[in-house]
């Protein structure tokens, strides 16, 4: 069994976040997935873990600097947070059907308006508050599409998992990851001992995370 490091490292936390997200999103391929903050290290993750299930993704970033990396990932479609033509070209892309699931992790202004782009009986699951500004909806927006909205902490997920089932869910995600093809960016290496550095270097990090790796 040999697992990279640089993966180990980074285990714990975004993989299996991304992986939980993906089955709480329940989306079939005939259906949409739309994540927010595209460009963060678990959405690249989620991208990645659908497109092994050929499910459709829009991913959403700040940039078009982002695009083509996010699709050599595996993403369907990518757009920008531009808020005013946002729910209008989510609908373009989906021809009008709409997505099945949003993962969010930002809030505010964009969910006010893909709230509106959810499918009848979509959901909603929110995992971070980038956002500072409420989300605001109006009941009609649920009651007549049969929305769900929920929060999502893998802690509490995990927490739930039957000790057999979470086995089961850590041994399938081992097998995904060791695979070279399954991208976990490092954007640098350091001993323990350059923690100083270490530390500077992960404040301007922009793809990829700062690792610490022991000498061998």
């Amino acid at each position: 069994f040999d697992f990279p490091i640089e993966k180990a490292c980074q285990f714990s936390l975004n993989p299996v976040t991304a992986y939980a997200l993906l089955s709480e999103a329940n989306v079939s391929g005939k259906e949409w997935l739309l994540l927010t903050a595209g460009n963060s290290a678990v959405s690249k993750m989620i991208i990645q873990m659908a497109g092994l299930r050929n499910l459709k993704v829009i991913s959403i970033s700040r940039s078009e600097r982002d695009f083509a990396e996010l699709k050599s990932l595996g993403a369907t479609a990518t757009l920008t947070d531009d808020i005013e033509n946002i729910s209008k070209s989510v609908q373009e892309i989906t021809n009008g059907k709409g997505v099945k699931c949003v993962l969010d992790s930002i809030g505010g202004k964009l969910i006010t308006e893909l709230i509106k782009n959810l499918a009848p009986f979509g959901k909603l699951v929110s995992y971070g508050v980038i956002s500072s500004e409420n989300v605001d909806y109006h009941n009609s927006n649920l009651v007549f599409k049969n929305i769900t909205i929920k929060g999502f902490g893998v802690d509490a997920w995990l927490s739930n998992l039957e000790a057999e089932k979470r086995t089961e869910t850590f041994d399938h995600l081992i097998s995904m990851l060791e695979n070279p093809l399954f991208q976990m960016p490092v954007a640098a290496r350091y001993r323990f001992e350059e923690f100083r550095s270490a530390i500077v270097d992960f404040a301007n990090a922009k793809s990829g995370k700062v690792v610490f790796i022991p000498d061998e």
